[in-house]
């Protein structure tokens, strides 16, 4: 019954083929790659703040909003945010017309984040609009360029100014 002789030989396998897997290697990086390529490099010009109880006092004394940016830097969105979005003129404008941009950082997981706890924070890039009063304007999660954002700030500045 286990005669070797009666059993259905194996399929032959087929050589490995180095130029194909060369190829196929190569469309894969290209696929992961490529958008990274149109990202743009630029720098990161917003004036930012990192002490919110600082930023609210100083809201509450110019009257402009607060705009947090609870960010990390193992966030893949959040770094294209700041090369692109923060990096933008006219974001930058439009923020130090009417905001105070507040960073929050949360890049170390092991640290608390009594802040990122206290706005309910899930995932980052979570952006925040608010008065200097705590009342929460505009929330939004995951990477925005510009023309969007700055849609969503104007949407923002509108809310405060009809309340």
């Amino acid at each position: 019954m286990n005669d070797p002789r009666h059993e259905p030989a194996a399929p032959p396998r087929k050589p490995f083929n180095l130029p194909s897997t060369i190829a196929l290697l190569l469309v894969a990086v290209l696929v992961f790659a490529v958008p990274f390529l149109f990202v743009g490099k630029g720098k990161d010009i917003v004036p930012w703040r990192t002490d919110l109880s600082a930023a609210t006092k100083e809201a509450a004394a110019s009257g402009k909003l607060l705009m947090l940016d609870f960010t990390a830097d193992w966030c893949g969105p959040c770094q294209t945010m700041k090369r692109t979005t923060f990096a933008d003129e006219s974001v930058k404008a439009a923020l130090e017309k009417d905001f105070i941009p507040v960073k929050i950082d949360l890049s170390d997981r092991n640290k608390p984040h009594d802040v990122a706890r206290r706005f309910n924070i899930s995932a980052v890039p979570t952006l925040i609009v608010m008065d200097a009063g705590g009342k929460t304007l505009a929330r939004d999660s995951g990477a925005m360029p510009s023309g969007q954002f700055l849609a969503w700030l104007q949407r923002a500045k509108a809310a405060a100014d009809g309340s």
